[in-house]
């Protein structure tokens, strides 16, 4: 059964002091305001992803803008050519983008009805719009992208995810100012039991990487592990949550943000939520 202790509460529990410095973004919003209560972010998978026919697209972002979505969740791949774009999967025909150029992916897509952004067209285009959860996907452009970041946006309008340990501590170690979170939950049914510990009980891991929040699949909010990261003063995303049940499940237990593909379903309850701890 998923628990329902509300982390305001876990966290007023505690002894008050956080475990490590949290960068630009969640310092503004964390931990829950007093008075306020607390509010969860509504963050578009992908931008609307469900909504549209294609995610990670201009389409899908600027659907989830139109929404009225907190935040943008996009991933972040890098051609042969060196151009970070944004696009999940490592692959496409059959071949790797990073054994393609930039030009060669438009061509690709093109015959699919789709065309691939640059990181840098899709920050331009959505900056002080919106705000973003940038995952990265694949090690090696780590500082590449933090200089980017810097030359577009300020901290406090970004963060950036990765399920690859060395990316999170990377990312902490050029800039402690950004927010960078581990992702959890791709393990839960075929990694190893030493992974799948690594997974329901991460403290070793976000302590060895820096991280300053944890995004979470959804299978794992429960048998105490939102209050364990509320204890070590961690805002907790939950991912990828489509089910408007389970999204006002997890609204209920005002976890820090919502990632999903149907942000409409989620900004209705969330709304509500806050208008209610509000009075």
């Amino acid at each position: 059964m998923m628990e329902t202790a509300d982390p305001y509460d876990a966290y007023l529990e505690t002894s008050g002091s956080r475990p490590r410095s949290l960068g630009a973004f969640w310092s503004q919003r964390w931990p829950p305001d007093k008075k306020d209560r607390y509010r969860s972010l509504v963050i578009a998978h992908r931008g609307a992803s469900g909504l549209v026919p294609v995610g990670n697209t201009m389409e899908a972002f600027e659907k989830a803008i139109e929404l009225g979505a907190d935040m943008i969740e996009l991933d972040v791949r890098r051609t042969a050519d060196g151009v970070l774009v944004v696009f999940h999967d490592p692959d496409i025909a059959g071949i790797r983008l990073a054994d393609m150029s930039y030009a060669e992916l438009l061509q690709h897509t093109a015959k699919l009805g789709f065309e691939v952004p640059r990181l840098v067209d899709v920050v331009n285009n959505v900056k002080e719009r919106i705000a973003l959860d940038i995952e990265i996907k694949e090690t090696g452009y780590e500082a590449e992208l933090v200089r980017l970041l810097g030359m577009h946006l300020d901290p406090s309008n970004f963060v950036v995810t990765s399920f690859l340990d060395s990316s999170v501590s990377a990312i902490r170690q050029i800039d402690p100012a950004i927010d960078a979170g581990l992702l959890l939950g791709t393990k839960l049914t075929w990694g190893t039991l030493r992974q799948v510990i690594s997974e329901w009980w991460p403290k070793a891991r976000l302590c060895q990487t820096g991280a300053t929040f944890v995004a979470a699949h959804h299978r794992l909010c429960r048998l105490g592990f939102s209050r364990r990261m509320t204890r070590l003063g961690l805002p907790l995303l939950v991912w990828t949550v489509n089910q408007e049940v389970a999204i006002r499940h997890f609204i209920r237990c005002r976890v820090a943000g919502i990632i999903t593909d149907r942000p409409d379903l989620a900004l209705i309850p969330a709304l509500d939520s806050r208008s209610r701890l509000s009075v």
